[in-house]
Parts: structure tokens; sequence; C-alpha cells
């Protein structure tokens, strides 16, 4: 580590440092693409449950994984400031996301079916 006259000379609040978290960005979307999926749980047509279906099981999933990636690689930085509410939020969507996508594939078998 090579160290300046500089770096001696600073005020000692005067350094910023940038506080790395997890990627807030990617658990909202996790969160509203589960919450949209299950709100359209209770109606009929087709189409919608072919769109809860791909909210709720699909794209929240991939939510969740990019939301994993960067939380990930973000825990190498020394300055990483974890958040456990937004890692129970990132779980609770991902649960809810799948129990959507699960009653919407059902809902459209059990019309495919008839």
């Amino acid at each position: 580590m090579v160290f300046s006259a500089d770096s001696f000379d600073a005020e000692p609040g005067s350094a910023h440092v940038e506080r790395a978290g997890p990627p807030v960005g990617y658990a909202g979307a996790a969160a509203v693409m589960a919450f949209a999926a299950g709100g359209t749980a209770g109606m009929t047509a087709p189409g919608v449950h072919l769109v809860g279906y791909l909210l709720g099981a699909l794209l929240t999933a991939i939510a969740v994984a990019l939301f994993r990636h960067k939380d990930i690689r973000g825990r190498s930085s020394p300055w990483y400031v974890p958040s456990r509410p937004i890692q129970r939020l990132v779980r609770v969507a991902l649960a809810a996301g799948m129990v959507a996508g699960a009653w919407h594939a059902f809902w459209l078998a059990t019309e495919i079916a008839k």
C-alpha cells in the first residue's frame, strides 16, 4: 500500500466513501411483479392468466436471480452494508411469485383441458 503526504493531511471525516448495499432496484422489481401476479389471480380472462404466469413464475424469478448475482458481487466490496429487510423482501417476493404463477398455470391448464 502506498501512502502519500496528502493522505495524512486530510481531515478525519473528509474522505468520501461510497457504501455498497444490495441492489434495491431488482428487489423492488421482483416485489412489484409478484404483487401484480397475485393481484390478477381473481380475474377470468385467459390472457390475464398468461400474463400473471409470466409475471409471477418467470419474471419474478429472473429479477431475483439478477438481485442475487449483483448482491453476491457487491459483497466482495469492503464497504458493503447488508440489509436484512431487503433480503426478506426478495424471499417473500419469490415465494409469492411462485405461488401466483402456479395458480395462473393451474387456471390455464384447467381452461385448456375443457
